[in-house]
């Protein structure tokens, strides 16, 4: 007999995911008065979901087992084909990860001599591998002695027939990145560097540097130069064969094995290292899966944090682990900045009184939609905050920052930040605790539930794009209505309520004043504000382009938040025109174009010039 738990472990997949496939008829439940399911049935369910398209979704990407060839992770036509080359090679001759960057470490220091040329051993099973240095050759010895003599020697005669291109750093690292399959990697929140995301840094040759997560050292060899000792390099990663190609790849590049850098296979999620670094230089995991333990002793810790991103915990605790002096670089997603789950890591960031710059990448990962970023901490200069954007260099205020959750404004220019701060600056007021929030209907089962056409006891229901600025379109769904079918639905008394609903995947501000009671699909949510405000006063106002802006600034998201909703500020003039704005509502639900009006109003009440921002009307 098979459990619900069964289900859940084989498919990867949660206890709230089964739950709610149940709840919508996608499984069965069990069957009256038994707790599990006969062996036949559990087969059929895993059958039928490993069938469904389910399980290929982006919240399961960690089943895939799809070899990803990151060719970009390597420069020029020469080294791609190259790259192709010898993993066919390595798929030819069986050879696992561990094996196939061995024979090609081996085989790259042979051609730099580094190393002799390896000979069979007449003494044993292990092969004859003799460097300069006894501590270097015994640490090769013992990463060949995990394989046979024989395969080693076979794969690398072959790998000797290729040249290893000079102008990449970290062709090694390339390589065994293109090896490792996305399911890995996505567990891991590990993905190749790019060198232009830190080329441009430099290191003091007295410093010393740690990448915690330098995988096979990528962004370290990108940056060092033959002046940096050795010694003071230290590498920490999770992943141990990534640490023996990134000793590998720093014996080449300062071509010597006498003096090595410093590796150690540790956890950066659970940092036990206590002494201190000049710099501290990383692309940590975002998102990598973080044990019980360390989950439960870093809330313990930190109880204000909302969750335990990998991201989270490495940035705080490298931060306590600068000199007086020391300089941090981490490379992280964009959306550090602006959800809320990272707030407490960005107060300590915007808090260190140190001067702090931010610099905006865009999409620099292949194949990760997150956009990226560069922070650097630098504490031996005074407390600041600056944005580099498309080599733009912009001021942030440090006030601003605090009184937006120490998100930093999404300006393009310095004109608009200092218009963002004369607004904020504007007497107001806000929403924030003053209104209740609903959450669109979630079906679990839109084929199922839906309607495409109006039946008796049916009614509309409206999508997130049937919502305009002033009015819905005509709807194209309706649903008898059964709140307990549902996955999930807001208590029926609020959505029959005078409301204003708005869309919820937006890059602006779309909303509608709703006394009608409609219902909501979940691509739109909705608020019922205090009755002192006028719902289509209110709506107009948030509708207007200065609104738009102030909620892409603030916040840089295309998800409309009930956050983002309740620190909008409604500057204290608002009221004593709040008549005109729903005149400007009524007349664009008759068919007149208010926005140059309403644009105008919505700046004369910020005491802004119309004229100031480029705004798209």
């Amino acid at each position: 007999m098979k459990t619900k738990e069964d289900i859940r472990k084989v498919l990867s997949i949660s206890g709230a995911t089964i739950s709610n496939w149940v709840k919508t008829g996608l499984i069965p439940d069990y069957s009256s008065g038994e707790m599990a399911y006969s062996d036949s049935d559990y087969d059929q369910i895993v059958s039928d979901i490993s069938h469904s398209g389910k399980l290929t979704s982006r919240a399961n990407r960690f089943r895939s087992q799809q070899a990803v060839q990151e060719l970009n992770t390597v420069q020029g036509t020469n080294s791609k084909n190259l790259l192709r080359l010898l993993l066919n090679v390595f798929q030819d001759h069986n050879a696992d990860k561990s094996l196939s960057m061995l024979a090609l470490c081996l085989v790259s220091m042979e051609k730099v001599n580094l190393i002799k040329p390896i000979i069979s051993s007449k003494k044993g099973k292990y092969p004859a591998i003799e460097s300069a240095h006894d501590e270097f050759t015994e640490f090769l010895i013992e990463w060949s002695k995990q394989h046979h003599q024989n395969d080693l020697f076979l794969l690398c005669e072959t790998l000797r027939t290729f040249t290893v291109p000079d102008n990449e750093p970290d062709f090694l690292g390339a390589v065994y990145e293109s090896m490792r399959n996305l399911g890995e990697k996505s567990k891991l929140g590990a993905f190749f560097t790019p060198s232009f995301l830190v080329n441009d840094l430099n290191i003091s040759s007295s410093a010393t540097v740690l990448d915690p997560c330098s995988g096979t050292g990528t962004i370290l060899l990108s940056i060092v130069d033959a002046e940096n000792p050795p010694k003071a390099i230290y590498l920490r990663d999770i992943d141990e064969l990534a640490l023996r190609i990134a000793k590998v790849n720093f014996a080449i590049f300062f071509k010597r094995t006498d003096l090595t850098v410093y590796t150690s296979c540790e956890n950066a999620l659970s940092w036990n290292c206590t002494k201190k670094f000049d710099f501290i230089i990383t692309n940590p995991p975002w998102g990598a899966s973080c044990d019980e333990t360390t989950e439960k002793e870093t809330l313990r810790q930190n109880p204000d944090w909302k969750n335990a991103d990998s991201f989270n915990i490495i940035l705080c605790q490298a931060i306590d682990k600068l000199n007086s002096k020391g300089k941090l670089v981490f490379v992280l997603p964009e959306s550090f900045l602006y959800v809320d789950a990272h707030f407490k890591s960005r107060q300590k960031v915007f808090e260190s009184e140190a001067e702090i710059k931010l610099t905006f990448f865009g999409n620099a990962f292949k194949g990760v939609q997150s956009k990226v970023i560069r922070l650097e901490l630098d504490k031996s200069k005074s407390s600041s905050v600056k944005i580099i954007r498309n080599k733009q260099q912009i001021e942030l205020s440090t006030e601003l920052l605090k009184e937006n959750n120490f998100r930093a404004p999404a300006v393009k220019n310095q004109a608009e930040m200092q218009l963002l701060e004369k607004i904020m600056s504007k007497s107001h007021c806000n929403l924030k605790g003053r209104c209740k929030f609903g959450l669109g209907i979630v079906t679990g089962n839109n084929k199922k539930y839906l309607l495409h056409t109006y039946l008796p006891g049916s009614e509309a229901i409206f999508k997130g794009k049937d919502l305009g600025h002033f009015g819905f379109a005509n709807p194209g769904s309706f649903i008898q209505f059964n709140p307990k079918q549902l996955q999930q639905c807001a208590p029926e008394a609020l959505y029959r309520n005078p409301k204003i609903c708005y869309r919820f995947i937006s890059d602006k501000l779309v909303m509608v004043a709703d006394c009608k009671g409609v219902l909501l699909l979940n691509s739109a949510n909705f608020f019922i504000p205090p009755p002192q405000y006028n719902l289509k006063a209110l709506s107009a106002f948030f509708n207007s382009p200065i609104c738009s802006f102030i909620y892409q600034r603030l916040f840089n998201s295309v998800k409309v938040l009930r956050s983002h909703i309740e620190r909008l500020p409604i500057p204290a003039l608002y009221f004593e025109y709040e008549d005109k704005f729903e005149a400007l509502y009524c007349d664009a639900e008759k068919g007149k174009d208010v926005k140059k009006e309403l644009h105008k109003l919505s700046c004369f009440i910020f005491g802004i010039c119309e004229n100031d921002p480029d705004f798209e009307l």
